[in-house]
């Protein structure tokens, strides 16, 4: 059975590098409670990982702008 947990385990967010104000910047990071979150990444770079991510099965929401 499923659980909002497992849900979480699976969900990844794309977010911008805006509080550390680096403009151009992004990483990917787990919903809570897990907090995952990758190193900075160029729009190119994180689309890249993003893409293999979700052959991988995972879900990635976001987009880059």
């Amino acid at each position: 059975m499923k659980t909002d947990r497992d849900v979480d385990a699976m969900t990844y967010e794309i977010l911008t590098d805006e509080t550390l104000a680096v403009k151009d910047k992004y990483y990917i990071r787990t919903k809570y409670p897990f907090c995952y979150c990758t190193d900075r990444m160029t729009k190119k770079q994180v689309e890249n990982v993003a893409k293999s991510m979700r052959n991988l099965g995972f879900t990635v929401i976001g987009k880059t702008k």
